[in-house]
């Protein structure tokens, strides 16, 4: 997990209760507080959501996503952006 600090203690507790072993930037080069983009079809600025707060975890062993849902909705500094996407391109597949 080198490169990402984590300053919730209620977070580091569920990585190492899920025996996490990597926590990924889903998209690495986001900016931190950049939500606004211009829409070039619509020729305006439009609000996204801050891609730089989307992370994917890989754990060390075979866990129930059921737990770590569990767990991670425990943690109060999280936001839950609603919907899981399946994959981003340029993901890291392994």
């Amino acid at each position: 997990m080198s490169g990402i600090e984590i300053k919730s203690k209620a977070l580091i507790k569920v990585l190492e209760k899920s025996k996490t072993y990597k926590l990924l930037r889903r998209i690495p080069d986001a900016i931190t507080g950049d939500t606004l983009h211009w829409d070039p079809v619509r020729e305006e600025w439009v609000t996204v959501a801050d891609f730089s707060q989307f992370y994917a975890f890989r754990f060390s062993e075979s866990i129930s996503l059921d737990s770590v849902l569990s767990w991670l909705k425990q943690v109060p500094d999280l936001i839950s952006s609603g919907a899981i996407p399946k994959s981003i391109p340029g993901d890291i597949e392994n």
